[in-house]
């Protein structure tokens, strides 16, 4: 029996999540003053920045394999065009290594999902950590 790479269907759904969190993260950065971005809402809570440091932490590690800018937007961008030039491709049978555990690997359809929710996380972490300090 054959195996199939993803469907068209799956890499639309995969760009989507890309797209909300490229929107989400521009809403984010667009929204926050410096002095909300540094702040942590509370001592054991990452800050803004530190969330979005963590994020270009992770894309600068996957970049350095995938040869892409380092800029976060840049790496979101980069992570859409993927998405959007994999169909018809088995990327499910492409292994990836993971850059924070050598010898992990990742085949390149679950690498994409693992980074979109890794991102996705860390965004919503960010927004609550604006909330916090806000006082919302």
């Amino acid at each position: 029996m054959g195996h199939r790479p993803p469907s068209i269907r799956q890499l639309r759904e995969l760009l989507a999540e890309a797209e909300a969190v490229q929107a989400r993260f521009d809403a984010l950065h667009l929204r926050v003053d410096d002095a909300t971005w540094s702040r942590r809402p509370r001592s054991d809570r990452w800050s803004v920045a530190e969330c979005i440091a963590h994020l270009n932490l992770t894309a600068d590690a996957m970049q350095s394999r995938a040869r892409v800018v380092k800029d976060l937007s840049a790496w979101l961008e980069r992570e859409r065009e993927l998405i959007r030039s994999a169909e018809g491709l088995a990327i499910d049978q492409v292994q990836v290594e993971s850059p924070f555990r050598a010898g992990t690997f990742y085949d390149g359809w679950s690498a994409l999902r693992v980074m979109l929710r890794h991102e996705l996380r860390h965004l919503v972490q960010a927004e609550r950590a604006v909330h916090a300090v806000e006082g919302r």
